[in-house]
Protein backbone atom coordinates (compact mmCIF):
# COMPACT_ATOMS: atom_id res chain seq x y z
CA UNK A 1 0.00 0.00 0.00
CA UNK A 2 1.36 3.41 -0.97
CA UNK A 3 1.89 6.28 1.30
CA UNK A 4 -0.11 9.42 0.26
CA UNK A 5 1.89 12.37 1.00
CA UNK A 6 0.82 15.40 3.29
CA UNK A 7 0.81 19.19 2.54
CA UNK A 8 1.48 21.11 5.59
CA UNK A 9 -1.25 22.60 5.80
CA UNK A 10 -3.00 19.25 5.53
CA UNK A 11 -0.57 18.06 8.75
CA UNK A 12 -1.20 21.21 10.83
CA UNK A 13 -4.88 20.31 10.07
CA UNK A 14 -4.27 17.16 10.88
CA UNK A 15 -2.23 17.86 14.19
CA UNK A 16 -4.81 20.86 15.42
CA UNK A 17 -7.16 18.21 17.29
CA UNK A 18 -3.98 16.35 19.39
CA UNK A 19 -3.73 19.22 21.43
CA UNK A 20 -7.09 18.64 22.15
CA UNK A 21 -6.49 14.76 23.00
CA UNK A 22 -3.16 15.53 25.08
CA UNK A 23 -5.19 18.24 27.42
CA UNK A 24 -7.74 15.06 27.72
CA UNK A 25 -4.80 12.46 28.85
CA UNK A 26 -3.38 14.78 30.94
CA UNK A 27 -7.42 15.53 32.88
CA UNK A 28 -7.38 12.13 33.01
CA UNK A 29 -4.00 11.04 34.84
CA UNK A 30 -4.50 14.05 37.03
CA UNK A 31 -8.40 13.52 37.89
CA UNK A 32 -7.09 9.71 38.23
CA UNK A 33 -4.64 10.88 40.90
CA UNK A 34 -6.97 13.02 43.06
CA UNK A 35 -9.68 10.68 42.94
CA UNK A 36 -7.30 7.63 43.82
CA UNK A 37 -8.96 5.90 40.20
CA UNK A 38 -6.64 3.17 39.58
CA UNK A 39 -8.52 2.82 35.95
CA UNK A 40 -7.81 6.36 35.14
CA UNK A 41 -3.88 6.15 36.57
CA UNK A 42 -3.81 3.77 33.46
CA UNK A 43 -6.17 5.28 31.07
CA UNK A 44 -4.64 8.22 31.27
CA UNK A 45 -1.03 7.88 30.20
CA UNK A 46 -2.21 4.96 27.90
CA UNK A 47 -4.13 7.47 26.09
CA UNK A 48 -1.37 9.98 26.28
CA UNK A 49 0.91 7.56 24.43
CA UNK A 50 -1.30 7.08 21.97
CA UNK A 51 -1.82 10.72 21.20
CA UNK A 52 1.85 10.83 21.31
CA UNK A 53 2.46 8.01 18.68
CA UNK A 54 -0.03 9.73 16.35
CA UNK A 55 1.76 12.95 16.35
CA UNK A 56 5.24 10.78 15.25
CA UNK A 57 3.24 9.17 12.82
CA UNK A 58 1.78 12.30 10.81
CA UNK A 59 4.86 14.25 11.26
CA UNK A 60 6.83 10.80 9.93
CA UNK A 61 4.45 10.76 7.27
CA UNK A 62 4.91 14.20 6.10
CA UNK A 63 8.73 14.55 6.06
CA UNK A 64 8.51 11.12 3.89
CA UNK A 65 6.24 11.85 1.68
CA UNK A 66 5.87 15.99 1.68
CA UNK A 67 4.03 17.46 -1.12
CA UNK A 68 4.30 21.01 -2.37
CA UNK A 69 0.92 22.15 -3.89
CA UNK A 70 -0.55 25.30 -2.87
CA UNK A 71 -3.93 24.28 -5.39
CA UNK A 72 -4.25 20.88 -3.15
CA UNK A 73 -3.26 23.72 0.08
CA UNK A 74 -6.24 26.17 -0.66
CA UNK A 75 -8.43 23.32 -1.17
CA UNK A 76 -7.84 21.65 2.53
CA UNK A 77 -7.71 25.14 3.90
CA UNK A 78 -11.46 25.75 2.11
CA UNK A 79 -12.91 22.56 3.42
CA UNK A 80 -11.96 22.33 6.81
CA UNK A 81 -13.49 25.89 6.82
CA UNK A 82 -16.10 25.16 5.87
CA UNK A 83 -16.28 21.98 7.92
CA UNK A 84 -15.87 24.44 11.07
CA UNK A 85 -18.20 27.01 9.87
CA UNK A 86 -21.05 23.75 9.71
CA UNK A 87 -20.34 22.49 12.98
CA UNK A 88 -20.17 26.43 14.59
CA UNK A 89 -24.23 25.90 12.73
CA UNK A 90 -24.75 22.91 14.43
CA UNK A 91 -23.68 24.29 17.84
CA UNK A 92 -25.68 27.54 17.90
CA UNK A 93 -29.07 25.49 17.01
CA UNK A 94 -28.06 23.19 19.66
CA UNK A 95 -27.81 26.33 22.01
CA UNK A 96 -30.60 27.69 21.23
CA UNK A 97 -32.76 24.77 21.11
CA UNK A 98 -31.51 24.38 25.16
CA UNK A 99 -31.91 28.00 26.01
CA UNK A 100 -35.60 28.05 24.51
CA UNK A 101 -36.21 24.34 26.48
CA UNK A 102 -34.72 25.68 29.78
CA UNK A 103 -35.86 29.22 29.56
CA UNK A 104 -39.72 27.96 28.97
CA UNK A 105 -39.34 25.41 31.43
CA UNK A 106 -38.35 27.96 34.28
CA UNK A 107 -40.96 30.04 32.76
CA UNK A 108 -43.54 27.22 33.15
CA UNK A 109 -42.74 25.92 36.27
Amino acid sequence: MAQKGLTKKQLLIQLAPFILYILLAVFWTIDGFIEKSKFMMIAGPLYLAFTVFGIIYLVLQYRRNPVVDDELDAKEVKKFKEGMKGVGIVYCILAAGFIIAFGLAAILK
